[in-house]
């Protein structure tokens, strides 16, 4: 093997076993074993993974009241990324009139708030970390409540991964003191049929039965099988 393929064979290396958010987590488990496989697969190949992290940080400045909608859209314009012109000209408009409705009072203090689960791979690798970090986090009716954004243009999340983001959210940072009581916004903003604007739906975490634990670890189960198969398949490759 040339220098080349062994730099790229240790890029998906590192892609696989880094932090991964809970909702791209959530995006590639599936209550199938060889499905979640074929997605980790696919992950590991991609050799440019775009990211809307930058569009998320510009929308909770906008909630935390910390830039205006038109400084935001300047930055965007200003991009180098076509990608993230593209999409912040579609997210951040559409965010905006999301929070003008609802009325957020989003909390400036609580921005870096994060937390970890994290799932047994084997004895030679280290524990998987998922990173639950809400976009931003607002008081509604005298609770903190975690918001997180989903900007994807096409909502595929089915069913069941909107029950896994759910779960993993309400057994982890809805169990922390400040947020006993308390529920989780999950905010996505797919393209309308036929048209580049934004739809912006939301549901709540607790809307949504938890899986059981027996029923969770099956699917860490199936993630863990998953990771190590496509580990073992790069190796080989």
């Amino acid at each position: 093997r040339g220098a080349y393929e062994i730099d790229i064979i240790l890029l998906k290396f590192d892609r696989l076993l880094s932090p991964r958010s809970v909702i791209n987590w959530t995006s590639i488990n599936f209550p199938r074993s060889d499905d979640t496989e074929e997605a980790i697969w696919k992950i590991a190949n991609l050799l440019n993974l775009p990211s809307l992290n930058s569009i998320y940080a510009r929308c909770s400045r906008l909630a935390y009241r910390q830039s205006t909608i038109e400084e935001e859209m300047e930055k965007i314009r200003r991009s180098k990324s076509s990608y993230i012109q593209t999409m912040g000209s579609e997210i951040l408009p559409a965010f905006q009139d999301f929070l003008s409705t609802r009325q957020i009072d989003a909390i400036p203090d609580l921005h870096e708030f994060t937390d970890y689960i994290h799932i047994y791979i084997g004895d030679d690798i280290p524990d998987f970390p998922i990173r639950i970090r809400p976009s931003f986090i607002a008081i509604e009716d005298g609770k903190l409540t975690p918001y997180f954004l989903i900007g994807w243009s096409d909502l595929s999340l089915s069913p069941y991964q909107k029950q896994l983001l759910s779960t993993v959210i309400c057994n982890s940072i809805l169990t922390h003191q400040d947020f006993i009581g308390s529920d989780a916004m999950i905010v996505v903003m797919p393209r309308m049929e036929y048209s580049n604007d934004r739809d912006v739906r939301w549901w709540k975490a607790r809307s949504y039965a938890s899986l059981t634990d027996d029923q969770f670890a099956d699917q860490a189960s199936r993630f863990q099988r998953g990771l190590v198969n496509t580990i073992h398949r790069l190796r080989r490759s």
